[in-house]
């Protein structure tokens, strides 16, 4: 456990000298991210001048589901999108070898390959709204919404690891991780929003809807249990499911000689 730690660190040190050698490509992002963020905020603002209500959610309670949203985001651009898409692009360059041979896991090297700073002011800005629009704090309620935020960020991370997997069987590919990054907009919303046949595919078969409603529920206050068990049970079922997949898929590899 201690040498997959080390890697982490090493990981972290590597891309943050690597943010100091590019600053001005590292700025020019971070003014992209802030601006799309900025951008978002007074999109919804506009939306509330006319009305008082989302499908139930009120101004203050959209813009901490807002936070929740860009904190997740922060990790899906940072951890998910760059691993993801170096781990798909090595499978056509041939440079997968090389993972293979390394005395470590491969799924977890490509996992926690790189480490992206970019959109960390998009994190900030989540926080800031969290904190500006909760009209009560609790320590609890903080602690079960980081647990259940951290599960959210593990089921999103299994279509990331299995849309990744498919440059394995299909020539050209390695974009294939744009079809989680698509899906984005299925959990930029809450999930009260869903009706009928849709909202039973996106909470309970496929609860793509939940990434960001549930730790934004438990923050708030809102009922959020009847998502409990569904959501639990997707994420355990999609890990094992992942997990079978990479383990299959890497067999297919056959090396840069092939």
């Amino acid at each position: 456990m201690r040498k997959y730690f080390n890697v982490i660190h090493r990981v972290f040190s590597l891309s943050f000298q690597q943010f100091l050698y590019n600053r001005a490509d590292f700025l020019m992002w971070m003014a992209v991210s802030v601006g799309w963020t900025l951008f978002t905020i007074v999109f919804y603002l506009a939306i509330f001048s006319q009305t008082t209500s989302i499908s139930g959610w009120s101004q203050r309670e959209m813009m901490v589901f807002l936070g929740v949203y860009m904190l997740i985001d922060t990790f899906t651009w940072n951890f998910f999108y760059s691993n993801m898409m170096k781990f798909a692009t090595s499978i056509h360059s041939g440079s997968f070898d090389y993972v293979l041979m390394k005395p470590i896991d491969p799924q977890f090297f490509v996992s926690f390959q790189y480490v992206g700073v970019s959109n960390i002011l998009r994190a900030v800005i989540g926080v800031a709204l969290i904190v500006m629009n909760l009209d009560a704090f609790s320590s609890g309620a903080l602690l079960l919404s980081s647990i259940f935020f951290v599960i959210a960020l593990i089921f999103q991370y299994c279509f990331w690891i299995m849309s990744a997997c498919l440059a394995f069987y299909f020539e050209r590919m390695q974009n294939s991780v744009e079809i989680v990054a698509a899906m984005r907009r299925f959990w930029s919303m809450p999930s009260d929003i869903y009706r009928g046949l849709l909202s039973a595919i996106l909470t309970i078969i496929i609860p793509f809807a939940l990434i960001t409603t549930i730790p934004a529920k438990i923050l708030i206050g809102k009922t959020w249990l009847e998502h409990l068990i569904p959501f639990l049970l997707a994420t355990v079922f999609f890990f094992m499911l992942a997990r079978f997949i990479f383990i299959r898929s890497i067999k297919r590899y056959s090396g840069a000689g092939s």
